[in-house]
């Protein structure tokens, strides 16, 4: 069991689609090469109509702007393709958070 604590509800600029970070508990292990991430960017990456589906990316991210860390930008577990284009883009990322084990999502005090 995971909990996901919204810590930057809106990052712009940084990632192709709309994209939150939360701060999870327990960290979450990077299968590519050990490190843990504190800290996860959710990309909702919107379809390209008759070329590509929509998706949700998960990323290493810095707690300060939501930037990805480290110089790589392998996908972490939880990045999926979505067979619906979400209309709320709070759709997608609670269907990524529960691809992570998250069970429950709590809003920045």
């Amino acid at each position: 069991m995971r909990t996901a604590t919204v810590h930057i509800p809106l990052v712009d600029g940084i990632y192709p689609g709309r994209t939150r970070v939360y701060r999870l508990d327990p960290p979450l292990p990077d299968p590519h090469n050990g490190h843990v991430h504190e800290y996860v960017a959710v990309v909702i990456q919107p379809d390209r109509r008759n070329h590509q589906l929509a998706e949700t990316l998960v990323f290493g991210a810095n707690p300060l702007n939501g930037g990805p860390t480290g110089p790589s930008m392998k996908k972490l577990p939880g990045s999926a393709t979505l067979y619906f284009d979400p209309a709320d883009p709070d759709h997608g990322w609670k269907y990524a958070l529960l691809a992570l084990g998250v069970t429950e999502v709590a809003e920045a005090p």
